[in-house]
């Protein structure tokens, strides 16, 4: 058996927001289920009214403000990116890319090819707006596109000090 990995520190941000937010997508799916027998969510005001509806919108607003506080915003936003990624780009793009990480407003994004590359950077502007929709404004400035990468030819039982082959791939 193989023994885990202990995860990167922004790898447990990005999968403690994740499990934050399934708890609230299923405490609001078992909130809004009329069959549900128990309602410990409604509450009575003092007026004797069911506020229900009104009680569940200080979760998502506690919500945001543990993500704030914490310092998740990038990682959660990293997640979003990952979670909507063919919508934002398409599905016949998201078969050749896929996102990488967000480091200070710098989202890294990889290209199965350089044909791959150069068509998501003709389209960065729009990708870009489509990503400030989704994670909301300040979250991603610029996009890192890059292909994928030559093998080297520096190491091995054979390899040569100097320049090596220069015509390979022309």
């Amino acid at each position: 058996m193989m023994a885990d990995k202990e995860p990167t520190e922004e790898a447990a941000f990005a999968l403690a927001a994740q499990r934050a937010l399934q708890r609230a997508r299923r405490t609001v799916i078992v909130a809004t289920d009329p069959r549900s027998a128990r309602r410990p969510w409604t509450t009575r005001s003092t007026t004797g009214q069911s506020d229900s509806a009104d009680s569940l919108r200080p979760v998502a607003h506690a919500l945001e403000a543990l993500v704030d506080s914490e310092g998740w915003t990038g990682a959660a936003a990293q997640a979003r990116i990952h979670e909507h990624w063919s919508s934002i780009v398409g599905p016949d793009v998201a078969e050749h890319s896929q996102p990488g990480v967000l480091s200070e407003g710098v989202l890294s994004i990889s290209a199965t090819s350089t044909a791959w590359a150069t068509q998501l950077r003709l389209l960065s502007g729009e990708l870009l707006a489509r990503i400030t929709d989704l994670v909301g404004p300040g979250q991603v400035s610029t996009l890192s596109i890059t292909g994928p990468r030559a093998p080297s030819w520096r190491s091995g039982l054979r390899s040569v000090p100097g320049r090596g082959p220069r015509d390979t791939y022309g």
